[in-house]
């Protein structure tokens, strides 16, 4: 989306669901040391071997008319 953080789900109105998958992670470390608006390779390099635990959770968004 061209900007650091989360924006949300927000898929053309009339479109069908659009699926969002969330992942979260367990670290044994407190920071991975990676600048803000590292990329999603940069941060799954630096998490190999601090992985505890894994989950992932898919959930549904559409939105069926304009907002106003």
């Amino acid at each position: 989306m061209g900007s650091v953080g989360y924006t949300g789900p927000k898929p053309p109105v009339g479109d069908t669901a659009h699926h969002y998958h969330f992942q979260v992670f367990a670290l044994d470390v407190e920071t991975l040391g990676l600048d803000p608006g590292a990329n999603r390779d940069a941060v799954l390099k630096a998490m190999e071997g601090h992985v505890l635990g894994k989950g992932q959770i898919i959930g549904t968004f559409e939105r069926k008319m304009a907002e106003k």
